[in-house]
């Protein structure tokens, strides 16, 4: 099985894998479901560990291990001037609601401005 494998199928199964400050593997999820996934990610742990390092290294690549939705956003300065950033959430965790919120209470609270967002 390779990381990738690994990866979305435990993605798929509702366990999302990422790197703690530490270097090592967080499982987040279903206690029941985390619970199946241990075995597998203490057996395959170093590879996983260089996949979500790769993975956070190429954030910004089309390519990715962890199904996303990636969200471009344009932000307007106070002074006028635009920017360009990518947000990339888990799939198993967006919430299109929350996502709204998040820009509504950003778009209030300070001189920077999300002028437009679009899914890639």
């Amino acid at each position: 099985m390779t990381p990738g494998a690994i990866i979305r199928e435990a993605a798929a199964d509702g366990v999302t894998l990422t790197l703690s400050p530490a270097g090592t593997i967080k499982a987040r999820g279903n206690g029941e479901a985390v619970n199946r996934w241990l075995s597998i990610l203490r057996e395959y742990k170093p590879a996983l560990v260089a996949a979500l390092m790769q993975a956070a290294d190429d954030s910004c690549s089309t390519v990715s291990a962890v199904p996303v939705v990636r969200l471009r956003l344009v932000l307007k300065a106070e002074d006028g001037s635009r920017s360009e950033a990518v947000l990339a959430i888990p799939k198993a965790r967006y919430d299109g609601l929350r996502v709204l919120e998040l820009f509504e209470r950003h778009r209030m609270a300070g001189s920077t401005r999300i002028v437009s967002v679009r899914e890639d």
